[in-house]
């Protein structure tokens, strides 16, 4: 009898305090889980709306010192040279087109490549930089980009319009 008792008492201990306790615990840990899971989402939101940001703010800038680049006096003075076909006067303002790209992009460190194409997609000026040295391309490194898809997108561009 003693025994059928002890039984019966440890079915009702178990019955009325551990099983709400496990129902409790795991009451307890689907929410917590959902909790952090929701956190975790809203966290990670966060990160990724402020990386957005920056990355339009960057495209932003880089596009308004595009606009800046494009009106130098060098540039337009190069478009004149090549029109008249002058290797010298071609030559000067490649030069000075060269030291302006070089002096920008020592200052830009989000650039890492400049540089001024022709009509055909030839290269006439490259500068690149790792974020920490920019340098002049050699003439003979300077390649063809007319197959590129931004070459053939900036095609039909408007004037004072940048592709980005």
């Amino acid at each position: 009898m003693y025994k059928s008792i002890k039984i019966k008492l440890t079915s009702y201990f178990l019955l009325f305090a551990l099983i709400p306790l496990l129902a409790i615990g795991i009451f307890n840990i689907i929410s917590t889980s959902s909790n952090l899971k929701e956190k975790a989402i809203h966290e990670f939101s966060y990160e990724i709306n402020q990386k957005i940001n920056r990355l339009q703010s960057d495209i932003s800038i880089i596009q308004e010192s595009l606009k800046y680049l494009s009106s130098s006096v060098s540039i337009e003075n190069l478009m004149f040279a090549l029109e008249s076909e002058d290797p010298d006067e071609i030559a000067y303002w490649l030069s000075s087109i060269g030291n302006e790209f070089l002096s920008f992009s020592r200052n830009n460190k989000k650039i890492n490549s400049i540089a001024y194409l022709n009509n055909e997609g030839k290269e006439l000026v490259r500068i690149e930089s790792d974020g920490v040295n920019s340098k002049k391309i050699k003439h003979d490194k300077l390649s063809f980009r007319n197959n590129e898809i931004y070459f053939i997108n900036i095609q039909n561009l408007l004037k004072d319009e940048v592709y980005s």
